[in-house]
């Protein structure tokens, strides 16, 4: 999409050039489990995908274009369908059970999370050091330290607070799962 929206619309000069929407293509915009699949896994969708129009150019759209989503082209628009088509009629799932520890001087974090589930640094003064999976209990667990990362450590409203995010990823059953977790840090 970057790469589009550069070609699409940087000058030589540097300078950006207006886009005509009309001639872009549009398709329908997500919908993460389509009606009357309701998350439970139902292969019952078959009448609302034939309900879904397909891409098409900005003025050729069957659907309605104030519920559609905006591409620069056939290409953007056939690959945002196809990786929509990887998660229909998949059941969906939770993350739960997600525990945290900060050792005793407040530079390591320890976060346990059930089996198969990674946990990564989203943003803010955390780097993680290992991730382990736990055979007593089944369980995964990461380890994080603390860093005086790029915006420093004199900011109260940003330099405290680091966001992870679980994940456990989808097979052929599930959906994949994800679960941002909020960090204070020790001052």
């Amino acid at each position: 999409f970057i790469q589009k929206a550069l070609t699409s619309r940087l000058q030589a000069d540097g300078s950006l050039k207006k886009v005509n929407v009309q001639e872009g293509w549009l398709a329908c915009r997500f919908n993460p489990d389509l009606q009357p699949n309701d998350g439970d896994g139902a292969k019952d969708d078959v009448f609302a995908i034939a309900q879904r129009p397909d891409p098409a150019p900005y003025l050729l759209y069957g659907g309605d274009p104030h519920d559609a989503f905006w591409y620069f082209d056939r290409e953007m628009a056939e690959l945002t369908e196809a990786r929509y088509a990887e998660t229909r009629g998949k059941q969906t799932r939770e993350i739960s059970e997600i525990k945290t520890n900060w050792s005793e001087d407040g530079q390591t974090l320890t976060v346990t999370a059930p089996k198969d589930v990674h946990v990564e640094v989203i943003c803010g003064p955390l780097y993680k050091v290992k991730s382990e999976k736990l055979k007593m209990k089944n369980d995964s667990c990461s380890t994080f330290c603390v860093y005086p990362y790029e915006c420093g450590l004199d900011n109260p409203k940003r330099s405290y607070t680091a966001w992870l995010i679980a994940i456990l990823d989808g097979d052929s059953i599930y959906k994949r799962a994800v679960k941002p977790i909020e960090i204070k840090i020790p001052h």
